[in-house]
């Protein structure tokens, strides 16, 4: 006994139709050139957005009720449904 599929099994993708400007993911490569000194300077870590960094994780009030209150309307404000 042989079993056909009733449905593709391969997932056809037309690779010219796909506009990689603007891609969200396509980088500037006319600019991303620019960067690399500005890389090679800038420090790998930033203590001071470490230490606030920890100093938030130490509080036990952060986030505060206010600032929960505030990204819950903005949530809600900006909800959509995917379904």
């Amino acid at each position: 006994m042989k079993i056909e599929p009733s449905f593709s099994t391969t997932t056809r993708v037309n690779f010219h139709n796909i506009d990689r400007a603007s891609s969200p993911a396509s980088p500037d490569y006319e600019r991303s050139h620019t960067l690399l000194p500005d890389l090679a300077v800038a420090p790998d870590i930033r203590a001071e957005k470490v230490a606030r960094g920890r100093a938030m994780v130490a509080d036990p009030n952060y986030p505060s009720q206010e600032q929960i209150k505030g990204i819950s309307r903005l949530l809600a404000a900006h909800w959509t449904r995917s379904a």
